[in-house]
């Protein structure tokens, strides 16, 4: 469901008129009209919106009690969207970049050179590992041999000074 609160519910298309209201978005038809198409992108954006605007409360209190400067923050989501690029609207029975491409903030005053961007791909399941890096904790080895192969990967070398110096890591996925 795309249901943005007021007045993120309208910011992007506030003379709607049509009986779309946000439910049950992956069970409309491929058949949808544009002027409707329009409202569940306008929804969608509004959802989007609200979590900035939410967001951004959370940052600023956080700066406010001087926590700001000593905290880790990631942001990402889990999946995209599809509007029709394919012939289906929503996230599932498809692996297009529409909705497996995500953003993937990551902010660590001190540590990591603010406005870096990274252009290589990554994958989410390299998170953990890449937090237990910026933040230096040892990986803990939950009911697993020390020997057993990691599946995902540390890529806070690519967010730390060396990378920033030339010296890029080398990374292998499992």
């Amino acid at each position: 469901d795309f249901l943005p609160p007021p007045p993120w519910d309208s910011l992007f298309d506030p003379n709607y008129a049509g009986s779309i209201d946000g439910r049950d978005i992956e069970g409309l038809s491929p058949d949808i009209s544009e002027q409707d198409l329009a409202h569940v992108v306008a929804l969608y954006d509004g959802e989007i919106a609200f979590t900035d605007s939410q967001l951004g409360v959370l940052f600023d209190s956080m700066e406010e009690r001087g926590l700001r400067q000593d905290t880790l923050i990631v942001v990402t989501a889990d999946h995209g969207e599809e509007f029709l690029e394919h012939g289906r609207i929503g996230h599932a029975m498809q692996v297009f970049d529409e909705s497996l491409r995500v953003p993937l903030i990551i902010s660590f005053p001190g540590r990591i050179e603010p406005g870096l961007v990274i252009e290589e791909q990554v994958r989410l399941m390299d998170l953990p590992q890449t937090v237990l890096g910026l933040t230096g904790i040892k990986a803990p080895q939950i009911g697993m041999p020390a020997d057993a192969p990691i599946r995902s990967m540390d890529l806070s070398p690519w967010l730390r000074d060396d990378f920033l110096k030339g010296s890029f890591p080398e990374l292998v996925a499992f």
